[in-house]
Formats: structure tokens, C-alpha cells, sequence
């Protein structure tokens, strides 16, 4: 999924980091991840009389979401304008801060009386 254009309120339109604020990277990644590129569901059901029993299975591709971040020049006040994150081994060298889901199914018995 690409987002094509953003429609900032003129007040907050004067400088990037105002623009940031109103839609972060971090806020960016959350939309682009709710609509993952793989997606499958299969709904099972068998009903008898009053009694009913089914499965809801959902499938979803890889995402990726981004963190706050550390503080820095781009992100002053955590808020996930291009998350950087110290390094474990020096706390000078700054990566992104990337959480990368593998896909996943999702199973959902149910059972009606």
C-alpha cells in the first residue's frame, strides 16, 4: 500500500517537524501494516438443530512496525518521527527502531448452543 498525499491542517503545515507530529513515520507504519500485502481468512461451519461449531482461521503476510524511538533532533519529543534507537554495544551509534513480524494464523474455535 502507498499514501499518495497527506493532508496536513495549515497550522501545522509550517515546518517538518510540525508536520511529523500531526503523522508521524511511526503512525504511518501502523496504516500501512493494517492492511498487510498477504491476508487470508476461512470461516468453517456446521450447524445441527440448535447446536453449531466452527473455526475462524486468518492468515497475515509480514509487517513491519515502528517504535518511538530515543530522543534525538528529528523525533525531540518520542513521538516516532524517524524512531532511532541506541545500540546496545555503543550508545552513540544510533539504528532504527524496527519490529519485524513474520506472518502469522490466527485460530479461532467456536462453539454455539
Amino acid at each position: 500500500m502507498d499514501l499518495d498525499a497527506i493532508h496536513v491542517p495549515p497550522a501545522l503545515n509550517g515546518t517538518a517537524l510540525n508536520q511529523k507530529t500531526f503523522f508521524s513515520d511511526r503512525e504511518k507504519a501502523f496504516l500501512i501494516a493494517s492492511a498487510p500485502k498477504q491476508k487470508f481468512a476461512l470461516n468453517i461451519d456446521y450447524n445441527v438443530d440448535k447446536f453449531g461449531i466452527g473455526t475462524h482461521l486468518t492468515w497475515f503476510g509480514k509487517i513491519t512496525l515502528l517504535g518511538f524511538g530515543a530522543a534525538t533532533d528529528d523525533n525531540p519529543n518520542q513521538t516516532g518521527i524517524d524512531p532511532m534507537v541506541p545500540t546496545d554495544a555503543d550508545s552513540h551509534v544510533l539504528v532504527p527502531e524496527h519490529f519485524n513480524f513474520d506472518g502469522k494464523l490466527d485460530n479461532r474455535p467456536l462453539l454455539l448452543l
